[in-house]
C-alpha cells in the first residue's frame, strides 16, 4: 500500500516538472516586439523605464503558486487516497482484532470443551452398558414371556383337553346308560323267555311224571326212558332244578315217598 502512496507522489512531482518548464517557456521570455516599444512612446513613458521588470518575479511566483495549487490538490488527493487506504486497513485491523480475540476466546475455551467432551464420552460409555443391559433385559424378558405362552398354551390344551374329556364322559355316560337300559332289557327278554322255556319243560316233566306214576301204580314198575331220542339240543335237568307247581302232584309225591 505505501509501495502505491509513493508512486503516486513522484507521479506528482513529474507532473510539477513538466508544468514548470512549460511556464518557463511561454511566460518568462523578454518581450523585444517593436509594438510594445512604439507603445510606450504613445503613453508618454519614458524610453528607460523597462515595463517588463519585476515580471520574472511575478511569473516565478505565479509558478511557484502554480505548483503549490498542483501540489497542494494533489497531495489532498493523495491524502483522500490514503485516508481511504488507512481507514481500509484500520477496518481489516479492527476486524481481525476481533476475530483474534474471538480467536483466542476459542482457544481459552479448548479445556472446558475437552472436559466436556471427556464427560460426554463418560456418558457415551455409561450409555453403551446401559444399552447392553438393557438388551440383555430384553432377551430375558422375550425368555419370560415365551415361557408364559407356553404355559398359556399348556392350560388351553389341558383346558381343551378336559372339555373334550368330560364331553366324552358325557358320551360314554349315555352309551354306558343306553347299553345297560339294553342290557336290562335283554336281560329281562332272556329270563322272560327263560322262564317261558323252563314252564313249557315244567309242564311236559309234570306230564311225564303223572304218566309215570299212574304206570307205577299201575303196573308196579317204572318204564326206562330212552335216552337215546332225547334230543342233544335240550339240556339236562337234575332233579334239584325240577320244580312242581301243583299242589296235588306235590301232595302225590309226598304219598308216593311215604309209601
Amino acid at each position: 500500500m505505501f509501495g502505491n502512496i509513493r508512486r503516486k507522489l513522484n507521479d506528482v512531482i513529474s507532473e510539477g516538472l513538466n508544468i514548470s518548464e512549460n511556464i518557463s517557456t511561454n511566460y518568462l521570455k523578454p518581450s523585444t516586439s517593436p509594438i510594445f516599444e512604439s507603445s510606450k512612446a504613445d503613453f508618454g513613458i519614458p524610453s528607460d523605464v523597462n515595463l517588463s521588470a519585476g515580471c520574472e518575479l511575478l511569473a516565478k511566483n505565479e509558478e511557484t503558486w502554480y505548483l503549490l495549487h498542483k501540489n497542494n490538490e494533489k497531495n489532498a488527493y493523495a491524502t483522500e487516497v490514503l485516508d481511504k487506504s488507512i481507514a481500509s486497513i484500520k477496518g481489516r485491523t479492527e476486524k481481525l482484532q476481533v476475530d483474534l480475540n474471538d480467536m483466542s476466546s476459542c482457544l481459552a475455551t479448548i479445556p472446558a470443551i475437552l472436559e466436556d467432551l471427556k464427560v460426554c464420552n463418560e456418558m457415551i460409555m455409561n450409555v453403551g452398558l446401559l444399552c447392553r443391559s438393557l438388551e440383555t433385559k430384553i432377551v430375558e424378558f422375550e425368555d419370560v414371556t415365551e415361557e408364559i405362552e407356553l404355559q398359556q398354551r399348556q392350560l388351553d390344551h389341558k383346558f381343551q383337553m378336559s372339555l373334550y374329556k368330560q364331553k366324552k364322559m358325557a358320551q360314554l355316560e349315555e352309551v354306558r346308560t343306553r347299553l345297560a337300559r339294553q342290557y336290562a332289557d335283554n336281560v329281562s327278554q332272556y329270563e322272560a323267555e327263560l322262564k317261558k322255556i323252563q314252564r313249557e319243560r315244567q309242564a311236559v316233566f309234570q306230564d311225564a311224571f303223572q304218566h309215570d306214576l299212574e304206570l307205577y301204580k299201575q303196573q308196579g314198575m317204572i318204564p326206562k326212558v330212552d335216552h337215546a331220542k332225547k334230543n342233544p339240543l335240550e339240556p339236562e335237568l337234575s332233579l334239584e332244578e325240577i320244580t312242581l307247581d301243583d299242589t296235588d302232584s306235590k301232595n302225590q309225591l309226598e304219598d308216593f315217598l311215604k309209601d
